[in-house]
């Protein structure tokens, strides 16, 4: 019984790591898209005003 309770014990670690590190993983992925949508959104806005002001 004692063997079971540690090899539980383990295996709850085990899944709660897993899981944390799944999300951990799945927030960082966000983070880089939205990170990236506001760098393609910044450029748009940079290359927007320069063509406007290049047309002036």
């Amino acid at each position: 019984a004692e063997y079971w309770l540690l090899f539980f014990d383990e295996f709850q670690y085990f899944l709660t790591t897993n899981h944390i590190t799944a999300i951990s993983r799945k927030v960082s992925i966000e983070y880089n898209t939205i990170g990236d949508i506001r760098e393609l959104i910044t450029a748009e806005t940079v290359t927007g005003t320069r063509s406007i002001s290049q047309d002036n």
